[in-house]
């Protein structure tokens, strides 16, 4: 339901927040749990930002499967979250996403860099 996505999309970023101010390891596995369970595009999206907003390297990973997702939507949030995770394999991605399809993932991953 509508009212269970917003709790969702909350939930998500407040562990993204938490987790950039040094939250644990359980934060971590709870924010990948939540973007594994995400029923809608929305909610996958939220979880993207919350995972990258987290500026944590163990994502990375899932941000850059996210970067190959059939959607263009998830694509550009994926490339816009990763502006916070530092380190080159960040970079390598975000100037793949330049060469995407959509301009709106180009813009995006433009924008991060």
């Amino acid at each position: 339901t509508e009212g269970s996505t917003s709790l969702a999309s909350g939930a998500a970023y407040a562990l993204g927040s938490a987790l950039r101010a040094g939250a644990d390891a359980e934060s971590v596995e709870q924010l990948r749990k939540l973007h594994a369970s995400a029923r809608t595009e929305s909610d996958r999206e939220k979880a993207i930002e919350a995972m990258g907003n987290s500026g944590r390297n163990e994502f990375i990973g899932s941000l850059k499967r996210e970067l190959a997702h059939e959607d263009e939507r998830v694509r550009a949030t994926a490339a816009f979250s990763l502006r916070l995770i530092p380190g080159e394999e960040a970079r390598e991605s975000l100037r793949a996403a330049l060469s995407d399809t959509d301009p709106k993932v180009r813009a995006s991953a433009a924008e991060a860099l």
